[in-house]
């Protein structure tokens, strides 16, 4: 099917002002998809907060030891000239209004982040989205919101747990929501139990749904608490966490004359091009820090 790409551009133009990903039909025109993202914006460095379940089951060796080096792994990957502060608190909310150390920056090592972690209040509260909440909002003058985080930084939070978030009244949603809200650029990682086969000793632990699902509604990323390896996964996502998205993978298969792409709700005059075996858009040129891409298409079968 051919559809006039200048009419399939303004069909996204018009349709898609401001909108998440949608399927227009119309009577007029064929059904058309359309899926968008907003570019990487840019920032003044990047605060990054760990939240870290101190409870009984986590005051192991195993496992203090994983999470410092799995807060050294995320030191070692972020370039110097970021310009990035780290702290960890605890998933505890009253805990964590006792904290009151500045962060770990470029030149802290692992040895660092175990003294940073064992200063930290080991009460066994599990409820981390109170936690930064509190952290980010109600500290009381110390070394919070107002004295080492950045406005204009990006925002990268982990939060390390072995059973299920546990913070009363906050519904998943709410919480994702107020996420959003902190920074431009935030990105949310939960290390936690996806599924207790892949856990040796399961004794104590809980699949982590509702750290999961927030990390669906953030479009964030989970990592497998129990699997092996999993400070290099964290590590790899403080080295993403700034880059421009330059490739984007399609949730249908487009028939590839029709494929649109639009910048800021103007058609992209920049290079790009589609690639069939990945159902992948490639910019060559690409989009500006923090603009609105929205790619329109009509889908094989529609």
């Amino acid at each position: 099917m051919n559809f006039p790409a200048k009419l399939l551009a303004l069909v996204v133009v018009v349709l898609l002002f401001g909108c998440s990903d949608v399927t227009i039909q119309s009577s007029h025109v064929p059904s058309v998809t359309v899926e968008s993202f907003q570019q990487v914006p840019e920032v003044d460095g990047i605060d990054i907060v760990w939240l870290v379940d101190r409870s009984c089951s986590m005051l192991t060796e195993d496992d203090v030891t994983a999470i410092a080096y799995g807060v050294d792994a995320m030191m070692e990957a972020l370039p110097l000239d970021v310009g990035w502060r780290l702290s960890i608190t605890s998933t505890d909310s009253e805990s964590t209004l006792n904290d009151d150390f500045f962060p770990l920056l470029p030149g802290d090592d692992a040895n660092d982040a175990l003294d940073m972690l064992d200063m930290v209040d080991p009460r066994g509260g599990e409820e981390g989205f109170s936690a930064l909440q509190v952290y980010m909002e109600d500290m009381p003058g110390r070394y919070s919101q107002d004295d080492w985080m950045r406005r204009d930084a990006a925002l990268l939070v982990v939060m390390v747990s072995d059973e299920d978030e546990q913070s009363p009244f906050l519904p998943v949603p709410e919480f994702a929501n107020w996420f959003r809200s902190q920074r431009d650029l935030a990105h949310y990682v939960a290390v936690t139990v996806p599924d207790l086969s892949t856990c040796t000793q399961s004794q104590g632990y809980q699949t982590g749904d509702r750290y999961i699902e927030a990390a669906g509604l953030l479009q964030g990323t989970v990592v497998d608490y129990c699997g092996s390896g999993w400070d290099v996964a964290v590590a790899d996502v403080a080295t993403t966490a700034l880059e421009p998205i330059e490739r984007y993978e399609l949730k249908k298969d487009p028939i590839e004359s029709t494929l649109e792409i639009v910048v800021n709700h103007v058609q992209w005059g920049g290079l790009w091009e589609y690639a069939p075996d990945t159902n992948e858009v490639l910019f060559i040129d690409v989009p500006p820090p923090g603009a609105f891409v929205a790619i329109g298409y009509i889908a094989v079968g529609e």
